[in-house]
């Protein structure tokens, strides 16, 4: 049917129409191209945090099953009884033997520090070692083991009785004790932004002996010390 032949009630669609379809087209096909990154952030937001979440709780799990396995290691350095175990809010030292089905034998001296890069590294090297100071604060010849990257601080308390009396309570520095502490609470920070969440982590050592008491005579009471 030609124009000229048209019937009138049968019209086309008018520019204006069109215009207004087209722009109608054009906003369901932007909501859902937006419907689809959001998603799609979303998501990959999610894997992000599974991922963080699980380096953080891997983290946690070595540091847990080493200080709970702390090694009570005599000072040689000292007459005075005292355990090799200490440290600061930026570091610990402790002495454990290797996880399970490591190849290293003997025990290790372990430290913990976090690098000047935002790594949490712990440091080990063997006890019996004649290459380097173990006391010192360098690492050289350390194999050192990364946690985690990108944090922004490390503090490291320890509850206990110290050595001026029997007063337990969180302390920012373990040294010089016949006891390793009984307690010991690491927190690390991210930076603001960073999704990752570091839970409190206090470990109690296995550990109870007593350097300063008889060690037949062991009690929960050793001098002056509750």
């Amino acid at each position: 049917m030609t124009p000229a032949t048209r019937l009138p009630n049968e019209r086309g669609f008018t520019l204006i129409e069109l215009l207004v379809s087209l722009a109608i087209l054009s906003m369901v096909a932007t909501l859902l191209l937006g419907g689809v990154v959001s998603a799609g952030t979303l998501a990959r937001r999610a894997e992000q945090a599974d991922g963080a979440a699980s380096e953080i709780s891997a983290a946690q799990t070595i540091l847990r099953h080493r200080i709970e396995g702390l090694r009570p290691v005599r000072r040689l350095d000292s007459s005075d009884p005292m355990m090799d175990v200490g440290g600061t809010e930026g570091r610990f030292d402790f002495f454990a033997v290797p996880p399970a089905g490591d190849p290293t034998s003997g025990v290790q001296k372990y430290r913990l520090v976090l690098s000047a890069t935002g790594d949490l590294i712990l440091f080990r090297a063997p006890e019996l070692t004649d290459s380097f100071d173990l006391r010192s604060y360098g690492v050289t010849g350390w194999k050192a083991s990364r946690l985690i990257g990108g944090a922004t601080s490390l503090s490291i308390s320890y509850y206990g009785a110290g050595k001026a009396g029997p007063l337990r309570s969180w302390r920012s520095f373990w040294d010089d004790n016949a006891t390793a502490p009984e307690l010991v609470r690491i927190r690390v920070g991210f930076a603001p932004g960073d999704p990752r969440v570091w839970p409190d982590l206090v470990i109690r050592p296995a550990v109870s002996v007593d350097l300063a008491c008889d060690p037949e005579t062991q009690t929960r009471n050793c001098g002056n010390r509750a």
